[in-house]
């Protein structure tokens, strides 16, 4: 659990785990993993009227740096996939101005898709790859 307080720690500074749940089903080739917490200053207020923040909290680890050296043999990618869900709670005082649009890519080796929505004062944001 130490691990994710500090994976989660690296998006949200400041957030308090309330809840991990890993799930491994083997069977299927399927983990999930259920993290609840809460980070009271995750957003960002500017000139006290503007709450400005990503909905995107807990940052993705694949992160590939290659160099323009010729290569002798190709580069192999393992593969994955991850479904998010990431519901936060709006602050009362605060009225949603300005969202990204919701889109979906898809192309021969993959798909990724984001939506956005507001719902009973909460942003629900989603993200597959």
């Amino acid at each position: 659990m130490k691990l994710v307080e500090q994976w989660i720690a690296h998006g949200a500074t400041g957030a308090k785990v309330l809840k991990v749940t890993p799930t491994d089903n083997s069977r299927e080739g399927r983990f999930e993993l259920e993290a609840v917490f809460t980070a009271r200053l995750y957003g960002q207020v500017m000139q006290n009227r503007l709450l400005v923040f990503k909905p995107a909290v807990v940052p993705r680890e694949a992160l590939l740096f290659f160099d323009k050296s010729s290569r002798k043999y190709p580069i192999q990618l393992k593969a994955q996939s991850f479904n998010e869900r990431v519901s936060v709670t709006l602050p009362s005082a605060f009225a949603v101005d300005e969202m990204p649009d919701s889109f979906r890519v898809e192309v021969p080796f993959g798909s990724f898709a984001a939506t956005y929505e507001v719902k009973d004062g909460q942003l629900l944001f989603t993200r597959s790859l």
